[in-house]
């Protein structure tokens, strides 16, 4: 996972799963291994932010739909959890 990269809607960056306690590594290990045992995971998981941004402004024209590409912004502990 890249740092300096934007929180999702939980607000956590990788720089604070980075820089916690070694104890939260501990919990969310076993956190994980529940979700895998049982075959369930959590909704906010699933919930991101679709981004809009740019293809080209050279042009200077941005009006057109085609010229957006969706950026989408996933939670730390969803993108942790799928590595």
């Amino acid at each position: 996972m890249k740092l300096g990269k934007a929180a999702g809607l939980d607000g956590i960056e990788v720089e604070h799963l980075l820089y916690a306690h070694p104890l939260l590594i501990v919990m969310l290990c076993v956190l994980f291994n529940i979700m895998l045992i049982h075959g369930v995971v959590p909704r906010m998981f699933g919930n991101s932010v679709i981004v809009p941004i740019t293809k080209n402004k050279k042009n200077g024209v941005i009006t057109p739909l085609d010229n957006y590409r969706g950026i989408t912004v996933s939670t730390s502990l969803s993108k942790l959890f799928e590595t």
